[in-house]
């Protein structure tokens, strides 16, 4: 790598917003938006990207190669997407289902809606607090991935155990 583009473009970067980019075991892609992006050494080229030990994105770059791309002043739009507030939401996988929820419960936000009826009911908000063993968890995802079927969105095991892992522990979905 050329260190004079390198300290050119590190000398550009005071602030501002990054989208980090890697692969994933399965071979899937994953992105995050990050904004504390620090050039660390010049030789040998250094960055530092600093994240939430709870966000999806810790977990696939642990010990994997990544790249940080740099966006411009216009693209807050790429920015939101890659923070899961994209400027165009994905539709919901059941629209039918979605809208008939709504209507039902007289809410905008069926999950929160939810999760709040949750906590009033006094039900259990874990997989874990309902005996689930994380060894169940890495069954359902072998499971799930030998038998797939038509999903509107694609289902990588990464991604499958992420969201069952979130419900292990209780996380509220995004």
């Amino acid at each position: 790598m050329n260190q004079r583009l390198l300290r050119n473009a590190f000398g550009r970067f005071a602030t501002g917003v990054t989208v980090v980019t890697c692969a994933t075991s399965d071979g899937g892609r994953h992105g995050a938006t990050v904004n504390a992006f620090t050039a660390v050494s010049l030789e040998p080229a250094l960055c530092q990207v600093t994240l939430t030990r709870r966000s999806r994105a810790c977990r696939y770059l642990e010990d994997a190669p990544f790249a940080v791309n740099i966006l411009a002043a216009d693209q807050a739009d790429t920015a939101l997407h890659f923070a899961s507030r994209p400027a165009d939401p994905e539709p919901p996988a059941a629209p039918a289902a979605d809208q008939a929820l709504r209507r039902a419960l007289a809410t905008d936000d069926v999950p929160a809606y939810l999760a709040r009826m949750s906590v009033a009911l006094g039900a259990p908000r874990s997989l874990a607090e309902l005996g689930v063993t994380q060894k169940d968890l890495d069954e359902v995802v072998t499971l799930a991935r030998s038998r797939p079927y038509g999903n509107p969105r694609p289902v990588t095991t990464e991604a499958l155990r992420c969201l069952l892992m979130d419900a292990f522990k209780g996380a509220l979905a995004p």
